[in-house]
């Protein structure tokens, strides 16, 4: 009698414990894209290092990104000036940027960073290219990796989110060389999304470096507003 009077309160302890613990990892799992709104607006500062970038100090410049339409395919996002124009899926992957100095289009799409459901632990490969102003294709084989929920605080404040990163190689054909030439550089990126801001990143990293020289950037969410 004992013995059944335990498995049955075991049982009963499972049987509520399940679903919590079902909630607990739907919780971090983000199922479907936020929904973008016309006017839905980030303000980027980028900086020297990622330390400078999660204090705010030390800033090189500032960039102002909004939206400015959303179809049933694409969101299209510019800036203030509206010399700037990004074209991305309805996941928010770029598809397309365009300026006064160059129309860079992306194939199929850049990364795929965004990738939903997007949970903690999902690892895939990735290949795309993009068009050079000397007319040649940079050509990127990268791998993105979901980490999992950090919290990180910038100047726009404390958000929990997700470290996303992509890393690999690209390499192009340099056509102006003789004889033509194939040039290879690692490169890291590093997003950290937020749900809080429409996962958006709050804190970014990109790193490369080749045969020659090297590259780093870093930017962190300075205000922001959305709908």
């Amino acid at each position: 009698m004992k013995n059944t009077a335990k498995t049955g309160f075991w049982l009963a302890l499972l049987i509520f414990a399940v679903p919590a613990m079902a909630m607990a990892q739907d919780a971090d799992i983000i199922q479907t894209p936020p929904t973008y709104v016309v006017g839905d607006t980030w303000v980027y500062d980028n900086f020297n290092s990622l330390e400078d970038a999660k204090a705010g100090i030390n800033s090189k410049g500032n960039a102002t990104r909004i939206v400015r339409e959303v179809n049933d395919k694409t969101i299209i996002i510019g800036n203030p000036r509206g010399n700037r124009r990004y074209i991305y899926d309805k996941s928010l992957n770029l598809l397309e940027s365009h300026n006064n100095e160059v129309d860079t289009f992306y194939k199929p799409l850049w990364g795929p960073i965004y990738k939903y459901p997007m949970q903690p632990g999902n690892k895939y490969d990735v290949s795309f290219s993009h068009n050079r102003p000397d007319g040649a294709d940079n050509d990127y084989s990268a791998t993105v990796k979901v980490h999992g929920w950090e919290t990180v605080t910038v100047p726009a404040g404390t958000f929990k989110a997700l470290k996303v990163e992509m890393y690999g190689y690209w390499e192009h054909l340099a056509v102006n060389s003789i004889p033509p030439q194939y040039y290879r550089a690692d490169f890291k990126e590093i997003f950290w999304l937020a749900p809080e801001v429409k996962m958006r990143h709050v804190l970014y990293l990109y790193e490369a470096s080749w045969g020659s020289g090297s590259r780093s950037y870093y930017e962190s969410l300075k205000s922001y507003k959305v709908k």
